[in-house]
This record gives C-alpha cells, structure tokens and sequence, in this order.
C-alpha cells in the first residue's frame, strides 16, 4: 500500500515536471525584426513629385484664357474657353500616349533616374511653355509636359 502511493506520487511528479518542460516555450533564437517602415527621404520625394504633377495639371486654368487670346487672333472673350480647354487637356492626352513608355524606361534605367529624368523635363519644358510665342507651339509644348 505505502510503497505503491510513493511509487504513483514519484510518476504523477515525473509526468507533471515532463507536461510543463513539453509546454515551456523555447526563447527566440533571432531577435524580432521591427519593420522599417517607409524612409524619410523616399516619403519626401514622392509627396515632391505628387505636388509636381498637381501644379503641372492645374497651373495653367488661371490664365489659359488670356493666354489664348493674346495667341489666337481669331479668338475672342466668347471662343476662348474652347481654346483654353483643349490646351489643358492636350497635357492628359500626352500622358496617355506616353506613360507606358515612361514605365518602360523605369524598368530598363531604374526609377530614380527616370524620376529624375522627368522631373527635370518637365521643369525645362514648363518655362518654354511660358514662352509660347504662338498657340500651336504651346499644343505641342504642353503635349510634352
């Protein structure tokens, strides 16, 4: 009687030190890796480049119309909205034509280059379009905005 009561108390003891090495975790054997998260300088060029593009689409509906009337000798207060509007809008259709090419050059030169690339373009070509000396070089111009 005695000796079996110690015999199971000594096995209940071994199963129970056994469950809890079973369930123990093993502590990590690489240290936790924190996500990086998006870095300073990348997070600024794109909200550059965002800021870029809206002036680009939105900087010439302010004086559009003078523009035009001063470039088209036909045009007048009542026809310059049709002028000005195809103006604007010729900056989307050279987008359109052309995006997939640019995606293109990103791949093959890398996007910081293209990025770079464009954005300077896009500098240069927004002070000749400030210069237009006639209404079809400033199409064209805007075109390759």
């Amino acid at each position: 009687g005695e000796h079996t009561k110690m015999m199971d108390q000594d096995e209940q003891a071994m199963d129970m030190e056994t469950f809890q090495e079973e369930d123990a975790t093993p502590p990590p054997t690489h240290p936790q890796q924190s996500s990086p998260g998006i870095p300073i300088s990348t997070f600024f060029s794109l909200c550059f480049c965002t800021m870029t593009y809206s002036y680009l689409v939105i900087s010439v509906f302010p004086y559009a119309a003078y523009m035009v009337v001063n470039l088209v000798d036909s045009a007048n207060q009542d026809t310059a909205g049709s002028y000005a509007g195809l103006l604007a809008s010729c900056f989307h259709f050279g987008i359109f034509l052309t995006a997939v090419k640019w995606g293109q050059a990103a791949d093959l030169y890398g996007r910081v280059v293209v990025l770079k690339a464009s954005l300077s373009l896009s500098a240069f070509i927004s002070v000749l379009f400030g210069f237009a000396p006639t209404y079809g070089f400033a199409l064209a111009v805007r075109f390759c905005l």
